[in-house]
């Protein structure tokens, strides 16, 4: 099983993906959170397909069993991209994805506009704050920001998701980034074209999927519109398969969980994690799948395992 992260400085070692992958390990699944350096360093970047390709032809190779991909925000819609290359699309098996987005430009042009300016509304600051801090982050060494200041604006970057303090982002931003604005602003401007936002979108490309997609994504995710996913689900369901899925839910906000008072949408969001564990085909020397036999289905145990 291949875990993806999404835009975060902790990368592979996001304390969530990490307690993913040991939940994982624990129940048998030998898990893989792979480093992505473009998001690593809030990026869009072409070497972080690559590092998905690679990572889960790797994996493949040393199981011979079948390929899963876990994967969040930004990740998640790089993982369908990469299920979506032609000769690459029969590696993968099972995608179980958090908020993706179908076309890149457009969910990265619409999140600019919308946060152009300071926001009206209290519930808007954390998305602000956010966007700044991610086109502040490649081009911090020119912000002239104090010492202390960089140290904050690492730590609350690093821990931006699972802070829900938006007093404190918002007073960093009044403090440290406001009077730099001119300079984000240019930042923007020079990222709204990048030719990486349409080669790493999945939208356009997504007949070439041959594995089952399961999305949930939150019904009211302010960064990435639901509304991504459920072209997700029209395209890959004009294909003719039928056992693609779609959960909207109310107890996301984003990726992360934020409610436990839609306790439908929890089992049903479990649901999805079980569908890790049915059996699925090994795979031959050769490449093709044969019916898995009793007790086959888990790869053996080995020393250097990714877990």
């Amino acid at each position: 099983m291949v875990l993806l992260h999404g835009i975060t400085l902790r990368g592979e070692k996001d304390p969530r993906l990490v307690r993913l992958a040991r939940a994982m390990a624990a129940s048998g699944l030998r898990a893989a959170a792979v480093s992505l350096p473009g998001l690593k360093s809030c990026r869009f970047d072409r070497s972080d397909l690559r590092a998905i390709l690679d990572s889960v032809e790797e994996l493949r190779a040393r199981t011979r069993t079948s390929i899963a991909v876990a994967a969040f925000s930004v990740g998640a819609g790089l993982a369908l991209r990469a299920a979506a290359e032609p000769e690459r699309a029969g590696d993968f098996d099972l995608l179980l994805l958090f908020g993706p987005y179908d076309s890149l430009r457009e969910l990265w042009i619409s999140n600019l506009d919308r946060y152009e300016s300071a926001p009206q509304a209290e519930a808007d600051w954390d998305g602000f704050v956010w966007l700044r801090m991610v086109l502040s982050y490649p081009v911090l060494e020119n912000l002239a920001l104090t010492e202390e200041e960089r140290r904050e604006f690492v730590g609350l970057l690093e821990a931006y998701c699972e802070d829900d303090r938006i007093e404190r982002k918002r007073g960093f931003y009044e403090r440290a980034l406001k009077s730099r604005e001119g300079i984000l602003a240019m930042r923007a401007a020079a990222t709204r074209d990048l030719p990486d936002l349409a080669h790493l979108s999945p939208a356009n490309r997504l007949s070439a999927v041959t594995a089952r997609v399961l999305i949930v994504h939150a019904a009211d995710d302010p960064l990435v519109p639901p509304e991504h996913s459920e072209r997700i689900m029209a395209a890959l369901q004009a294909g003719g398969r039928g056992d693609h899925r779609l959960l909207l839910s109310k107890t996301l906000s984003h990726v992360t969980c934020s409610s436990y008072r839609h306790l439908t949408d929890g089992f049903r969001i479990l649901g999805m994690f079980a569908e890790l564990f049915r059996e699925q085909p090994a795979i031959c020397r050769t490449g093709q799948k044969k019916p898995a036999r009793a007790g086959t289905s888990r790869p053996e145990k080995r020393s250097g395992s990714w877990a």
